[in-house]
């Protein structure tokens, strides 16, 4: 049976790795957001 607190990690992990994608997309968003203007 697993502990509660290895449960909890866990779920932090794919949180950060969740907000990782997220900060990645983003970026992405505003570069092509910037290309955009630019041309």
């Amino acid at each position: 049976m697993p502990e509660p607190f290895q449960e909890i990690r866990h779920l932090l992990l794919i949180l950060l790795l969740i907000l990782q994608i997220l900060q990645i997309f983003l970026s992405f968003l505003r570069y092509s957001f910037t290309l955009q203007i630019f041309l």
